[in-house]
């Protein structure tokens, strides 16, 4: 066993000790640092816009904003449905065939822009039922309306040409796009919603830089994917087959993971639901984290070869590093609540311990979803039939116990109700490399 460990080690100093190794592991820590910055940046642009939001509505308009964003979040799931992991999976195997590349995204892109006139017509109508059961007017109602469909619709493609350079690797042309449209949504944001602090005029001023950012994505993409392809009936093929494995998912997933939000629109005031959006900007910390692991963990995995013992071996590490980084993000908040509250405003200083229950909520569905993440990267997908049943019990168990009328009550069925799919998650990662390893 000694002398195992001994060669094993040597292996390691000696692939490290070599100057190629040590070359890309320079250039791999470069490209991370600067590309970590750049999404610091984005994110911390888009905290402060958040921030603002929440400090110049008032709380009753910022409910409104909550549900409007909590609806159009549900929407972009439906509209997805699992064909952004189509595209990136299918696209890390041809990522070098810039025609083939073109196929892939064209076939993505029509399959959403369909999906997406279903996802308007379900989900407005249960956004104005919504928003007029918490006190909306109906001219507040329809200028949220046309803020969240415009939202939606600037949104739809711009996902999927992000894709192309990540494939590619080509990460500072993306960070250099996102971090322009966080500024630009900053410099609109803060005076449009100082002046009309409305939370249609909120939503509105976030919507308009992102048609600037489609154009400048669209651009960057056709530099490494042939522009006006054809759809390629084989891909849709392999799309729909992950589209069919996801949608019950996603489907339950717009109840599941926004299920504090709507328990608290069920039962509790319009107070509690302005709480809950605004304690979910202190939980936007993680996202940063999300982004990296997206454009840069992800489709690595993509593109890593059907190594069971390589792919296991990424699987682990991604998940210790999430964990880690949720334990200091709780420890953090919870060392200096009171400044991080003074970030939302007067109206939320008193939520400290609802606030680590949100950072809680957070850092699990961090975890779950970065496990899903990479999963459907390769077109593992879960058999909804095991995953909604696992998530509906983790939920419901602890539902006799809570009071779903307040703001600590929701959220503590968030958190609990997130620990049974995560550890289905992780069940199911090992199955598949076992399988693999089997096969």
């Amino acid at each position: 066993m000694a002398r195992q460990t001994s060669t094993l080690i040597s292996k390691v100093v000696s692939a490290f000790s070599s100057e190629s190794t040590r070359r890309r592991i320079i250039r791999g820590s470069k490209k991370l640092g600067a590309f970590s910055s750049a999404q610091l940046l984005v994110q911390a642009t888009g905290m402060v816009s958040g921030f603002l939001v929440v400090r110049f509505l008032v709380p009753h308009e910022y409910a409104l904003y909550t549900l409007s964003l909590t609806m159009l979040g549900t929407m972009s799931v439906l509209a997805d449905a699992g064909i952004t992991s189509g595209v990136m999976s299918e696209g890390g195997k041809v990522w070098q065939n810039s025609r083939s590349l073109g196929q892939v995204l064209a076939t993505g892109i029509a399959l959403r822009k369909r999906s997406a006139i279903y996802c308007i017509a379900v989900i407005v109508p249960i956004l104005i039922y919504m928003l007029h059961s918490h006190g909306a007017s109906w001219l507040q109602i329809a200028g949220i309306l046309v803020g969240v469909i415009l939202t939606f619709i600037t949104g739809l493609t711009g996902t999927l040409f992000q894709i192309i350079p990540k494939l590619h690797q080509h990460l500072l042309l993306l960070s250099k796009v996102q971090t322009l449209q966080a500024l630009g949504r900053l410099l609109l944001i803060a005076p449009a919603v100082k002046l009309f602090p409305f939370s249609s005029i909120a939503i509105i001023a976030a919507a308009l830089p992102q048609l600037w950012a489609n154009f400048k994505l669209k651009k960057v993409s056709e530099q490494f994917a042939e522009r006006d392809c054809a759809q390629s009936p084989k891909v849709k093929k392999n799309i729909l087959r992950i589209v069919r494995r996801t949608l019950p998912g996603s489907i339950f997933y717009c109840i599941s993971g926004q299920i504090t939000v709507f328990l608290i629109a069920i039962f509790g005031s319009t107070t509690s639901i302005a709480e809950i959006g605004a304690l979910g900007r202190i939980s936007q910390l993680s996202t940063v984290y999300s982004v990296i692991i997206a454009s840069i963990v992800v489709p690595r995995f993509a593109r890593l070869q059907a190594d069971p013992k390589l792919l296991a071996q990424w699987l682990i590490a991604v998940f210790g590093v999430t964990v880690i980084f949720g334990s200091g993000v709780i420890s953090f908040t919870a060392l200096f609540s009171e400044p991080v509250l003074w970030l939302l405003g007067s109206s939320y200083s008193g939520l400290k311990v609802e606030l680590l229950l949100s950072l809680g909520s957070s850092a699990v569905s961090l975890l779950s979803g970065s496990l899903y993440t990479l999963g459907h990267s390769r077109g593992w997908v879960m058999n909804p039939i095991l995953m909604i049943p696992l998530t509906v019990i983790g939920q419901a168990i602890w539902l006799p116990f809570l009071d779903l009328s307040i703001t600590k009550g929701v959220l503590t069925i968030g958190l609990l109700g997130g620990v049974i799919p995560l550890i289905s998650q992780v069940i199911y990662m090992v199955f598949v490399i076992r399988k693999m390893q089997v096969s």
